[in-house]
């Protein structure tokens, strides 16, 4: 699931339960969201429970699209990287034989 969708399911979620008359303030859904993020979200996280100033909603998305881009971005990285190490340690499929294999007949 994508930050957006993730953040945007969460939501929803906060958005029925005000509509059935048991609305969550602003920070029990911020904590919803932290909990559910995964281990490559944890510096974001550890940023945000131990900023000072509280952070608003709208804030927490913004910095939850930033972190989820820098993700896919170290992890394109990665696929390169390896993909780049796979290319250079196979051998070739042809290889031209030495001259020198055969000695000449002379």
């Amino acid at each position: 699931m994508t930050a957006k969708d993730y953040f945007l399911s969460i939501k929803c979620m906060a958005d029925e339960l005000a509509f059935a008359g048991q609305p969550l303030k602003s920070d029990e859904i911020l904590t919803y969201v932290l909990a559910g993020l995964g281990q490559e979200y944890d510096s974001l996280v550890s940023t945000i429970t131990s900023c000072s100033d509280a952070v608003i909603l709208e804030e927490l998305y913004s910095l939850l699209l930033i972190a989820e881009s820098r993700i896919n971005q170290h992890y394109d990285t990665i696929q390169v990287v390896a993909s780049v190490n796979m290319d250079t340690r196979q051998p070739p499929l042809f290889q031209s034989r030495p001259s020198n294999i055969y000695p000449s007949s002379n």
